[in-house]
């Protein structure tokens, strides 16, 4: 392993010209960066995303639909695969005992965070009134107010994944039926949303009555981010190829 300027290459004899190659991982005083580098480039989509519905004016730019809706498309998967990178970093490589309090945590934060976010969404844009009748329906997540579905969301996954840890690291384990797995719960996203009037339930399987970011159909990307950081994959065409497709799928 070379340490040069504080960067950390991976185990090969890789000169030093060669750090801004994407196939290599970056390591800075330990840690990771690629990630870091990814959830910047998320962050800045998102951002160019949400000016160009706010501000913009489709009746002038007839592209600006397709371009917030292809980034509409990558950048929650995009960060919910950043989400199951790090957690096999933080949490499944390490024994259950010494990490569970952690998720229990991190997901009552983020579940805090949205009670937060929906709370004030309701009061300051939808000009309800601080009364028990305004904060009841989000607590029991009968309602899911706008900006602040992506919160219950990430706090439903780390939940699942502290329920399922002990499957989500077998699974990762075989190859064959964690491709299997990803591939049926994408299946998922052709059910009939519309049949889905539950509120709670639609947080997990999706639908036409609430703006939700539905657990089980994103949960591949979630697991697929626990593959890549488990079996530490760069990039690679087959990926790249596959990633691109589904993209078109979607987006047609």
């Amino acid at each position: 392993m070379i340490k040069t300027l504080g960067i950390v290459l991976s185990n090969r004899t890789i000169p030093i010209l060669k750090i801004l190659n994407l196939r290599e991982v970056i390591v800075i005083n330990g840690r990771d960066h690629s990630v870091d580098y990814f959830k910047g480039l998320l962050v800045i989509g998102m951002v160019y995303t949400h000016v160009l519905q706010f501000f913009s004016d489709e009746s002038i730019f007839i592209s600006i639909p397709y371009i917030t809706q292809f980034f509409n498309l990558i950048t929650f998967s995009g960060f919910v695969f950043c989400f199951g990178y790090v957690c096999q970093l933080a949490y499944f490589c390490k024994p259950f005992r010494s990490v569970y309090m952690k998720m229990l945590i991190t997901g009552i934060k983020t579940l805090l965070a949205f009670y937060l976010s929906g709370i004030a969404f309701q009061i300051y844009v939808g000009n309800q009134p601080l009364t028990i009748d305004t904060i009841m329906p989000i607590l029991v997540l009968q309602v899911i107010p706008g900006w602040s579905e992506f919160l219950v969301s990430f706090s439903l996954i780390i939940f699942l994944g502290l329920v399922l840890f002990h499957s989500f690291i077998w699974i990762s384990n075989r190859p064959t039926l964690f491709w299997m797995l990803c591939s049926l719960l994408l299946v998922t996203t052709w059910i009939d949303y519309s049949s889905i009037t539950i509120a709670q339930l639609g947080l997990l399987v999706g639908s036409t009555d609430v703006v939700t970011f539905p657990v089980v159909q994103y949960l591949p990307f979630y697991l697929i981010g626990i593959y890549f950081a488990k079996y530490r994959i760069d990039f690679q065409w087959k990926y790249f190829l596959i990633s691109l497709v589904g993209t078109i799928l979607f987006i047609s």
